[in-house]
């Protein structure tokens, strides 16, 4: 399965920072893989 979820925010807003500590946060059960592409032109 592939769960896909966009953030929109004005480029002064360090949303990296933020995606990065939340996502560091979770605790991932065995075999899941997370990617995080920044700008990604293939979403839309």
């Amino acid at each position: 399965h592939r769960q896909r979820l966009l953030v929109h925010a004005r480029r002064a807003l360090d949303v990296q920072d933020a995606i990065r500590d939340w996502l560091g946060a979770l605790e991932w059960p065995r075999g899941v893989r997370v990617a995080v592409d920044v700008d990604p032109y293939s979403f839309l």
